[in-house]
């Protein structure tokens, strides 16, 4: 039988639409309005399920009005509370009674996404004003919490999201897009529901959460992927070709796997006057703040031998006995940037013929692998580079072939390739 719907009133309000951000969990397809020509409960056409949580979309003077719960405070949990909410806007609207405030009241609710992650990026910022979070951190939790995280989430009470909520997040960032049209990877997905994560467990431990309302996140698979190592012999080539003037602080983080911004924050109370030891005790943010302590937010004694030890020795005598400031200067007798020290490194690396590699891969990740390979404990490589956490160091443990070596000759099979690009070596990960 063919049902003839009547032509609305045009001077009734026919305004808004009720929308979900799920998707069928049968067929993993968008849920669609049962009524494509007007405001409509939404289901899956093919399986007819309906979503579990939606909420009102209302375009208002330019603006739009997203309402996720309705005056009681009960969230928008099926689609006769939605259009329920979506009939009593239009009808305010109609009798010239509708107060966007009434509706909008919601977003200032301290426990609504939106402001609930502000709050806590605020927080966040103390921290780092505190000297206690690196401006870095605070920049990724930032971008991705405004970019992916309140976007979607919109005004939706933060302890109403729970574990269903963060899987259908994480079903949502597989479908996002970022720059040059790709989808976004493992590892970017894992950064942004870390970030999100990381938002609630703070919200417990102030005790604004309960553990019930804190979801369970899924757990990554560890990716493929590979960093580029050089050798030794790799490294003194490029050495070479770096400026005497710039040679001291690239053999320093060359040598002993230290972070770049690590040497550049070294100060003079840094190196013991009989020059047998350095300690690791400030850092530079990205945004060039000096920080009181490193990334482990502990000091660290480095010993200082053979070569490095004479280059500091000269480096040194060259300053004036009083002085305290930066050991490392450029030309200018400032601290280096991060900036200089990769052009003056990238240049070098192009002048001795290899292909780029990073200044960081090519110190830090290059003496841990180097240690892996020659059989040291996770123990050990952690001590080196100064690891909180063995977790960290079983990255590189991995990669060494050393403890393969008895087990292909028993079996009279020539050891795994490793995979080379002309001088640099590749590592899986």
């Amino acid at each position: 039988m063919l049902t003839i719907h009547p032509k609305p009133d045009s001077s009734l309000c026919m305004k808004g639409n009720i929308r979900t951000k799920q998707r069928c969990p049968k067929c993993k397809g968008k849920f669609q309005p049962t009524d494509p020509k007007r405001a409509s409960a939404v289901m899956c056409r093919d399986c007819h399920t309906e979503p579990s949580r939606l909420y009102v979309d209302f375009p208002w003077k330019g603006g739009r009005i997203t309402v996720f719960t309705d005056a009681d405070g009960h969230p928008v949990d099926s689609n006769e509370r939605a259009l329920r909410i979506l009939g009593r806007m239009r009808s305010e609207v109609d009798n010239h009674t509708f107060e966007p405030a009434n509706y909008k009241k919601s977003i200032n609710e301290p426990y609504h996404s939106d402001v609930y992650i502000k709050k806590w990026l605020k927080r966040k910022k103390r921290r780092v004003d505190a000297g206690s979070l690196s401006y870095s951190t605070y920049e990724k939790y930032r971008h991705l919490s405004e970019t992916y995280i309140i976007p979607y989430f919109g005004s939706e009470d933060v302890r109403d999201i729970g574990t269903i909520g963060v899987n259908e997040f994480e079903d949502h960032l597989l479908e996002v897009t970022v720059r040059g049209g790709k989808l976004m990877s493992v590892k970017y997905r894992q950064d942004i529901l870390g970030a999100l994560k990381t938002m609630f467990h703070d919200g417990q431990r102030s005790g604004e959460l309960t553990r019930a309302q804190v979801p369970v996140f899924p757990m990554f698979e560890e990716t493929g992927g590979y960093w580029d190592v050089l050798e030794e012999e790799d490294q003194e080539t490029i050495l070479s070709h770096i400026p005497s003037h710039d040679y001291p602080i690239y053999h320093f983080i060359i040598w002993y796997g230290i972070r770049p911004s690590e040497a550049r924050a070294m100060k003079r109370d840094a190196i013991s006057k009989d020059l047998s030891k350095a300690t690791i005790k400030r850092t530079f943010s990205r945004n060039n703040r000096l920080r009181v302590y490193p990334k482990e937010k502990k000091w660290r004694r480095i010993p200082l031998e053979g070569e490095t030890r004479e280059v500091l020795r000269d480096l040194l005598e060259s300053q004036p006995k009083s002085f305290t400031g930066y050991v490392f200067l450029n030309r200018q007798g400032r601290h280096y940037s991060q900036t200089y020290l990769n052009y003056v490194w990238n240049k070098a690396v192009k002048a001795a013929g290899y292909p780029p590699i990073s200044l960081y891969n090519a110190s830090r990740h290059s003496l841990g692998t180097k240690l892996a390979d020659e059989g040291e404990s996770p123990e050990m490589i952690a001590e080196v580079l100064g690891h909180s956490d063995t977790k960290t160091t079983k990255k590189y443990a991995r990669y060494g072939t050393r403890a393969l070596k008895p087990f292909f000759k028993r079996r009279n099979i020539s050891e795994p390739e490793i995979v080379t690009n002309e001088k640099m070596r590749f590592v899986s990960y």
